[in-house]
C-alpha cells in the first residue's frame, strides 16, 4: 500500500501511512520504513522550496510592475498626489500585493524550516540506526533470513522422502547440502551473538542464543543447545551459571520487572529454562525439579508483585482471581508470542507446553505445589484469551484443578470443577464485547434450576452441606452435544475430569478417621464413597486402555510359575495417557488403603510398575521419526520420575503393611536407580521411610569397620540431603529429623558416637547404600562364638561406659534446637502454601460494642463476667459463629502438614517442661491448642498427649509458683482491664469511651475456635473446681480407652 501510494506522489499519506503502522508495529519494521518516509519528506521539501521560489517570483513581478506603471504616470500628477499626500493607484496596488506576499512568505519559510528540520531529524535516525549497529542488527537479520530458508529446505527435503520422491544418491547429496547449510547458520548466528553481545543488546542476545540452541537441538547437538539456553538465561538476569545457582540468583537478580520489555524477556527466559531441563537433561529428576522451582519464582516475580494481581500465590485459584493481563502495556504477539514467525518468541503450544511440564514436575515431584497455582492461572489466561483454544482451555483448567486437590484446597477445586461442568468462561471470539467479569462461588446455576452446594473445607466430611457437594459431585460431567465438540474438547480431557473427580472424592474418603463403634454410619457413608470411585476408575481404565481391568490375573497368578504378563493395551497410547493410565491406578491403591486393605493396594502399585515396563518396551521413537538430527530415541511413555513415585508408594505402603524387609529391597532399589536419575526428592523419601524400617526392626547405630549403618546414619544423610538439595526439607526429612531427636533421647549415649565422624552427605549415602548385602554371615559368628573372638563393638563399650543414664543439659539443647527445626521448617511448607494460624482480622475496630463500656468494677469485659471455659478443649468442636463483619476466611482443617505439626509441638513442650521452662512452653501450647481445631478427625492419641502436656504444666506452675489467675469482679478497673481475657470477646469499645486505646494497644482478634481455660477464674461461691476438674479427666480417659480400641461396652 505505501509503494503504490508511493509511485502515486501522495506524499502526506505515505508519511501518515508509514508513522502509524510503526506505532501500532512498536517500530518493528522502522528500517524498511525509514527510506519512504524520507522519501517522501524530501519530495515535500521540494514542493515547499518550489512554493517559496514562486512566492518570490511573484514579489519581483509586482515590483517590476509597479516601477513601470508608476514611471508612466505624468509629473503633475505625481506632485498633486504628493501636495495631497496620497498614493497612487499603482503604489496602492503594489502595498497591498506585497503585504499579501510577505506575510505567505514569512508562513512559508515557517513551515519549511519545520519540514526540513523533520527531514533531517528522519535522516539523522537513520544515520544513527545505521551506524549504531550496523553489524550486529544486520548479522541477527540475515540469520533469521537464512534460518527461514533452512527450514523450509529441511521440511521440503522431510516430505520429498516421506512420498518416496527422492533416490538414494539424490538423498546423500541434499542431506550433505543441508548439514553444511546448518554449519553455516550455526556459525552465523554464533558471530550475531558475538557483536550483539558487544553493543550490550541484552534482548537480542537472549533471543539469538534461544534460536542457536533450537537449531542446535533441532540438528542433534545437546550439548551446544544446553551451552546456548544456559547462556540466554544467563544473559537474561546478569547472572553467571543462573541455572546451576538458581537459589541465589532468585535472591539478587530475579526481581519485578519495571517495564513490559523486561516482563517479556523474564517470560522468555521461563520457556528457554523448560526446553533446557526437558530436552537436555532428560535424565535429572533434580535438575527439572529446580528449573521448575526457578520458573515459578519467576512468574511470581511478575504476576505477585504488580496491580491488580493478587499478593500470594495461593489466591491465584479461578474461584478467587481470573488473570486478565499479564503486565500493564505488554502486547504478547510482540515478542514472546508472534504469529507466524520462526524466531523471537515461541508459539502458543510450546510456551503452554513449558508451563504444563513445570506443573508436572511439581505434582510428581509432590514439593510445593502450591507454585502451580500462578502457573495454572497464566496457562489459562494465554488459552482463553490470547490462543483461543477449547481443548487448551479444558486442560488448563483441569491442570488447576489437580494443583488443587493435590494441595487439599478442596473448596476451591470444587469451584474449578463446577465451573468446567458448566462450561463457564469459555473462549470468546475477537468480535465479541466485553463483558464484566464475576465470580463463580458469587453465580447461582440458573441453568439447572437447583442452587448449588460448594465443598467446605471448614468443615468435616460428614457435615449435611459436605454430604451434599459430594453427592453432586459425582453428577458433574462435560457433556458437549455432537461428537464434532467432544472433539473440540479432546478424548483425554474428558478423561482427565472423570479422574479428577474421583481423586476429589477418594481424598476426602482417606481422611485418617478413628470410629469407635462397629457398624459407623459415618464409615458406612465412606466406604460406600470409596466404592464408587472404585467402580468409576475401573471404567474409566477400560476407556483408555481398550482392556478389561486384569488385575484379578495378576494376584492369582502363582510366583512359581514366573511373572504374570500384562496385556498389551488395545488402544495406542501416547505420554499423556500412559500417565493416566499410572495416576489411575495409584488412586485405586489409595483407595485401597483407605479401606483398609493394604495387601490390595500393593498388588495396585505392583500392577503399575509393570505396566510403565511393558510400555517402556513398546513406546520408543528414534530422532529420525520426529525429523531431527542425532541418533537418539525419543520416549513417549512415562520416564523417570514416574517410577520414582511408584517406588516412594510401594515403599510407604510396604512399611505401612509391617514388611520390612520387603520395604527394605525397595528401598536399596530405589536408591541405586536414583544414581542414575538423580532424583533427590526420591532419595530424601527413601532414607526417611529407611529410618524407619531400621527403628523398628531395632537397627539404631551398627559398626562394620569404618563404615557405620542403621537409623541414626539413614536419619543424619536425609536431614543434611534436604538441607543441601533442596530450598526448603520436605515433611519426610522433617519426620526423619523428629525419629532422630527421638532416638538420641532414649539413647543419650549414641549422641557422641553418632557425631564423633561427620561425613558429606555423598559419603554417607555411599555408606547407605553400601550397607545392602554387607550383614554378618552366620556360619562366621558361629565359628567366632565357638573360639572366643567375638569382639565387643565401641558402641556397646561406650554405651556400658555410660551406663545408659539420662541425657546431659547439652544435649537437651541440642535436642531443643532440632525440634524447634522441625517447626519452624513445617512453618515454611505451611506458608509456602499461604497458611495463616492467626489470620489478620482487617475489620477488627468494626465490631463495636452498643453501650460504652463503664468503669465500674465488676460491670466491664473483664474475667469475672464471663462464661467460664473447660479446663481442656473439646476434640472437636467446631468454630465459634463470627460477626458479619469479620473478614477472615474459615480456617482450612483438611492440611496434612497439620497434625505432624502439631505433633511435633507437644514433643518440644514436653521438653521444655523438663528443663522448667514454663512460659516457653505455655506459648507453644496455647498454639496447639488452636491448632487442634485444624485437624480434620484428630486422632485421639494426639489429643490425650495434648491433655497430658497442660495438665503436667498446670501441675509445675502450681509447684513452682507460676500459676495466675483472674482478678475476682470486685478487683480495681486497672486490675480488671489488665487481665488477658478482658477483652476476649473482641468486642472494640465506642471510640469517645476511655478504654478506646486501651482496647488499641492490648487487644487481639478473637480466636476462630473454642479454646479452654489457662489462666483460671478467682474462685465463686458454689462452684467445685475439683468436680469440675475430675470430670474432664475422666472424659479424656473415656476417649483414650475408646479411641485405643478399649471400648468393652459395645
Amino acid at each position: 500500500a505505501v509503494l503504490c501510494l508511493y509511485h502515486m506522489r501522495r506524499w502526506n499519506n505515505v508519511i501518515v501511512l508509514c508513522r502509524s503502522f510503526n506505532d501500532a508495529t512498536c517500530f518493528a519494521f522502522a528500517t524498511t520504513f525509514l527510506p519512504l518516509i524520507i522519501g517522501a519528506q524530501s519530495q515535500v521539501c521540494n514542493l515547499s522550496s518550489r512554493a517559496l521560489a514562486n512566492t518570490e517570483r511573484y514579489l519581483a513581478e509586482a515590483k517590476s510592475i509597479f516601477e513601470a506603471d508608476q514611471k508612466a504616470l505624468p509629473r503633475k500628477v505625481l506632485r498633486q498626489l504628493a501636495l495631497q499626500g496620497e498614493l497612487s493607484e499603482p503604489e496602492k496596488l503594489f502595498k497591498k500585493r506585497l503585504t499579501y506576499y510577505d506575510d505567505l512568505l514569512k508562513r512559508q519559510k515557517r513551515l519549511h524550516a519545520v519540514w526540513d528540520q523533520f527531514l533531517q531529524a528522519l535522516e539523522s535516525s537513520r544515520a544513527l540506526v545505521a551506524r549504531a549497529v550496523p553489524a550486529a542488527m544486520e548479522q541477527l537479520r540475515s540469520s533469521r533470513i537464512m534460518l527461514a530458508e533452512y527450514l523450509q529446505g529441511r521440511q521440503a527435503f522431510a516430505n520429498r522422502i516421506a512420498r518416496g520422491l527422492i533416490a538414494d544418491g539424490e538423498k546423500l547429496g541434499q542431506e550433505r547440502a543441508l548439514r553444511l547449510a546448518s554449519v553455516a547458520l550455526v556459525s552465523s548466528y554464533r558471530k550475531a551473538v558475538e557483536l550483539l553481545r558487544k553493543r550490550q543488546m541484552t534482548e537480542l542476545v537472549v533471543q539469538a542464543l534461544h534460536e542457536l540452541g533450537n537449531l542446535q537441538w533441532l540438528e542433534g547437538d545437546s550439548s551446544g543447545a544446553q551451552t546456548s539456553w544456559s547462556d540466554a538465561v544467563d544473559a537474561a538476569y546478569q547472572h553467571v551459571y543462573a541455572i546451576k545457582n538458581w537459589q541465589k540468583c532468585v535472591e539478587s537478580a530475579v526481581a519485578p520487572p519495571q517495564t513490559a520489555n523486561r516482563a517479556e524477556m523474564m517470560l522468555l527466559s521461563v520457556v528457554v529454562l523448560a526446553k533446557h531441563a526437558r530436552l537436555t537433561t532428560p535424565k535429572d529428576s533434580t535438575a527439572h525439579l529446580h528449573a521448575a522451582l526457578f520458573a515459578s519464582s519467576i512468574l511470581e516475580a511478575i504476576l505477585t508483585n504488580s496491580l491488580p494481581h493478587p499478593s500470594h500465590r495461593i489466591l491465584f485459584s479461578l474461584d478467587k482471581y481470573r488473570l486478565r493481563e499479564i503486565f500493564c502495556g505488554l502486547r504478547e504477539s510482540r515478542l514472546l508470542l508472534p504469529p507466524n514467525a520462526v524466531h523471537g518468541g515461541v508459539d502458543g503450544l510450546v510456551f503452554l507446553g513449558a508451563l504444563a511440564f513445570f506443573h508436572d514436575t511439581l505434582l510428581v515431584a509432590n514439593y510445593q505445589l502450591s507454585r502451580c497455582l500462578p502457573v495454572c492461572s497464566l496457562y489459562n489466561y494465554i488459552a482463553t484469551d490470547i490462543c483461543r483454544n477449547l481443548s487448551l482451555v479444558v486442560k488448563g483448567r483441569l491442570l488447576m484443578a489437580h494443583a488443587l486437590i493435590k494441595s487439599q484446597a478442596f473448596d476451591s477445586a470444587w469451584f474449578v470443577l463446577y465451573g468446567i461442568s458448566k462450561s463457564h468462561d469459555q473462549p470468546r471470539s475477537l468480535l465479541a464485547s466485553e463483558v464484566m467479569d464475576r465470580m463463580i462461588a458469587e453465580m447461582p446455576d440458573v441453568a439447572s434450576g437447583s442452587p448449588y452446594t460448594p465443598y467446605r473445607t471448614s468443615e468435616e466430611p460428614f457435615s449435611e452441606n459436605n454430604k451434599q457437594a459430594l453427592n453432586q459431585l459425582f453428577e458433574f460431567s462435560i457433556s458437549p452435544g455432537d461428537q464434532e465438540a467432544r472433539d473440540a474438547v479432546g478424548s483425554h480431557n474428558l478423561n482427565s475430569f472423570q479422574l479428577l473427580l474421583m481423586q476429589f472424592v477418594i481424598s476426602i474418603g482417606s481422611s485418617g478417621r478413628v470410629f469407635t463403634k462397629v457398624g459407623d454410619v459415618e464409615e458406612v457413608e465412606r466406604l460406600g464413597w470409596l466404592e464408587k470411585a472404585d467402580g468409576k476408575l475401573r471404567e474409566l481404565w477400560k476407556e483408555v486402555t481398550g482392556n478389561e481391568d486384569d488385575i484379578e490375573a495378576l494376584a492369582s497368578a502363582d510366583t512359581a510359575e514366573g511373572d504374570q504378563q500384562l496385556a498389551m493395551p488395545a488402544n495406542a497410547l501416547g505420554e499423556q495417557e500412559s500417565e493416566l493410565c499410572i495416576e489411575i491406578r495409584l488412586l485405586l491403591a489409595h483407595a485401597w488403603e483407605a479401606r483398609g486393605d493394604l495387601g490390595r493396594a500393593v498388588l495396585e502399585v505392583l500392577y503399575a510398575m509393570r505396566f510403565v515396563q511393558v510400555l517402556a518396551t513398546t513406546n520408543v521413537k528414534t530422532s529420525q521419526d520426529c525429523n531431527m538430527g542425532g541418533s537418539s530415541y525419543l520416549r513417549i511413555h512415562p520416564g523417570a520420575k514416574v517410577w520414582n513415585a511408584l517406588r516412594r508408594r510401594m515403599v510407604q505402603l510396604l512399611v505401612a503393611q509391617g514388611r520390612y524387609k520387603a520395604a527394605d529391597a525397595h528401598i536399596e532399589q530405589g536408591l541405586q536407580e536414583c544414581q542414575s536419575s538423580n532424583d533427590d526428592i526420591t532419595r530424601i523419601d527413601l532414607l526417611a521411610s529407611k529410618v524407619r524400617v531400621d527403628v523398628m526392626q531395632g537397627h539404631l547405630l551398627e559398626l562394620r569397620g569404618s563404615r557405620m549403618s542403621g537409623a541414626i546414619p539413614a536419619a543424619q544423610c536425609c536431614i543434611i540431603l534436604a538441607a543441601k538439595r533442596l530450598p526448603v526439607p520436605p515433611a519426610c526429612a522433617v519426620v526423619a529429623k523428629a525419629v532422630l531427636s527421638q532416638l538420641l533421647e532414649q539413647n543419650p549415649a549414641l549422641a557422641e558416637l553418632a557425631g564423633a565422624a561427620s561425613p558429606s552427605a555423598s559419603e554417607q549415602l555411599a555408606q547407605v547404600i553400601a550397607g545392602y548385602g554387607k550383614g554378618d554371615d552366620p556360619n562366621e559368628t558361629l565359628l567366632l562364638d565357638a573360639q572366643g573372638k567375638i569382639i565387643v563393638s565401641p558402641i556397646a563399650q561406650a554405651m556400658q561406659s555410660k551406663g545408659g543414664g539420662k541425657a546431659e543439659a547439652g544435649l537437651w539443647q541440642k535436642l531443643d534446637e532440632m525440634m524447634t527445626q522441625c517447626l519452624c521448617e513445617l512453618d515454611s511448607l505451611l506458608a509456602i502454601r499461604g497458611f495463616e494460624l492467626h489470620p489478620h482480622h482487617l475489620n477488627g475496630l468494626f465490631d463495636i460494642d452498643a453501650c460504652s463500656m463503664p468503669l465500674v468494677a465488676g460491670e466491664g469485659s473483664g474475667g469475672g463476667s464471663q462464661d467460664r471455659l473447660g479446663l481442656l478443649p473439646k476434640a472437636w468442636a467446631g468454630f465459634v459463629e463470627r460477626p458479619v463483619s469479620d473478614a477472615r476466611e474459615p480456617p482450612n482443617i483438611y492440611l496434612e502438614l497439620m497434625p505432624l505439626r502439631l505433633h511435633c509441638e507437644l514433643r518440644l513442650v514436653r521438653l521444655k517442661l523438663d528443663v522448667g521452662s514454663m512460659q516457653e512452653a505455655e506459648e507453644i501450647l496455647r498454639e496447639a491448642e488452636s491448632r487442634l481445631s485444624r485437624c480434620v478427625f484428630l486422632l485421639p492419641w494426639l489429643y490425650v498427649q495434648f491433655c497430658i502436656m497442660k495438665f503436667q504444666w498446670r501441675r509445675l506452675t502450681y509447684q513452682l509458683g507460676f500459676a495466675r489467675e483472674s482478678p475476682p469482679p470486685d478487683a480495681p478497673n486497672d486490675a480488671i482491664y489488665r487481665d488477658p481475657k478482658a477483652f476476649a470477646d473482641g468486642k472494640c469499645p465506642p471510640t469517645d469511651s476511655p478504654l478506646f486505646r486501651t482496647f488499641v494497644q492490648r487487644a487481639r482478634a478473637p480466636s476462630l475456635a473454642l479454646g479452654s481455660e489457662w489462666v483460671p477464674p478467682a474462685a465463686r461461691k458454689g462452684e467445685d473446681d475439683l468436680s469440675r476438674f475430675l470430670q474432664e479427666l475422666v472424659e479424656v480417659l473415656g476417649m483414650a480407652a475408646k479411641g485405643g480400641g478399649h471400648d468393652y461396652a459395645q
